[in-house]
């Protein structure tokens, strides 16, 4: 009962005192019902437990949550566990993007550009987890993480509060490195100017790229425990915020509302 109580106190402690951070968005699959709060570019299907892009329209094949443009002017972080399936040749991870799909783009799928970043696998065969800038520039990561085939590794992007870009990468199994793989501290576009306004005006979401080769099967870019949340981190308990009320409720509740 003491021990309870203290817990109790503990958890009001750091809800008092602001520490408890607030997870935007979370999804693990298990369910095996698209995320109603998910919107998509590709062919996205939820099944076995993760959920994978199996056929790719463009390059750029997103699943984006539905997060209010606000949080983006904040501190955010994105995160999930990937794995591409049957030969290594996908594009896999998540991305930030700098503009906002325009309506053409909603209509027919097909991208205005990347107008971004993403940290992700190259399509062209086994390759480390790189920062991609506008879909264009690969930036090395320092140490490199290459995940092999069938193989978990855990990419995380966040934004910071001073714009900075910050990019880890570690393979399942392992502890997350304590610092960054990569830093990106100008953001610049494809012809190589700095753009100013450093902060993602599109949303944050993962980016894959299914793969098909003629007499080989395909490649197909899979995704488990899928997290953006704030400047305060991740919430223990998976509190996720709720939009509409600007509420905490639990994670229960939202995968009852799909």
């Amino acid at each position: 009962m003491k021990f309870i109580l203290l817990l109790l106190a503990t958890v009001m402690i750091l809800i008092c005192s602001g520490a408890v951070g607030k997870t935007l968005f979370f999804d693990d699959f298990n369910d095996g019902v698209i995320n109603k709060k998910l919107s998509f570019t590709g062919d996205w299907q939820e099944k076995d437990g993760h959920l994978a892009c199996v056929k790719s329209k463009v390059k750029f094949n997103y699943a984006t949550p539905a997060i209010p443009q606000e949080y983006y002017s904040k501190q955010i972080t994105i995160q999930t566990k990937g794995m591409i399936t049957d030969i290594p040749w996908s594009r896999m991870g998540v991305a930030l993007r700098l503009t906002p799909r325009d309506a053409l783009e909603a209509q027919d799928g097909k991208p205005t550009g990347h107008l971004g970043y993403a940290l992700c696998t190259a399509e062209n065969g086994p390759s480390d987890v790189k920062l991609l800038n506008e879909g264009i520039q690969w930036v090395n990561l320092n140490p490199a993480v290459r995940p092999g085939l069938n193989q978990w590794v855990w990419i995380q992007l966040t934004v910071t509060e001073d714009g900075e870009l910050i990019a880890k990468v570690w393979l399942d199994g392992e502890k997350e490195p304590d610092k960054p793989n990569g830093v990106v501290k100008e953001w610049q576009n494809k012809q190589g100017n700095v753009i100013q306004n450093n902060r993602p005006s599109g949303t944050g979401g993962l980016v894959g790229k299914a793969m098909e080769a003629w007499g080989r099967g395909g490649a197909i870019p899979m995704y488990d425990e899928v997290e953006i949340w704030d400047k305060d981190g991740a919430s223990e308990i998976k509190n996720v915020m709720n939009f509409s009320d600007k509420l905490a409720t639990s994670w229960a509740t939202i995968k009852d509302d799909r």
